[in-house]
């Protein structure tokens, strides 16, 4: 993998994970064993982009038990701050408003700007159904009055 390929990485790694779990020192943990799964698919001669994304999901769903649509708390370590510029409180209740595989398909396509088709190939689910969740997070932020 060349550095440029593991900086984009690490950054789409970070910001994916933060947003999803809204803890500093959990998206670093994820993100370092996101990449190592990264770096076995790219040696399978895996898409890079499918890659990353796949890694993002197999990761974030080992740590699924951490996630938390209720969270009450920004998790802020000491090491490094991802994404100072976002609107947390809007933020924490899009956390709240979402299911988890509703939140990931937010941030992947709306956020990390992922094409919808190279999201529904790299975690394995029908265009249909990703365009489902997609569009059900799309109606149920816009039913939200507080964001």
């Amino acid at each position: 993998m060349s550095k440029n390929e593991e900086t984009t990485a690490t950054r789409l790694f970070l910001n994916f994970f933060f947003l999803l779990y809204l803890d500093e020192d959990l998206a670093i943990e994820c993100t370092a064993k996101a990449l190592r799964h990264f770096t076995k698919m790219r040696r399978q001669q895996k898409v890079t982009l499918t890659a990353v994304i796949a890694s993002m999901h197999v990761i974030s769903h080992k740590y699924r038990s951490k996630f938390t649509s209720f969270r009450s708390h920004i998790g802020y370590g000491q090491n490094v701050q991802i994404a100072p510029e976002l609107p947390f409180a809007k933020w924490l209740e899009i956390q709240r408003t979402l299911t988890f595989e509703e939140l990931q398909v937010l941030i992947w396509r709306e956020v990390l700007g992922f094409e919808a088709a190279e999201i529904a190939n790299a975690i394995q689910i029908s265009h249909g159904t990703l365009k489902f969740r997609l569009n059900q997070a799309l109606l149920d932020l816009s039913e939200n009055k507080s964001l």
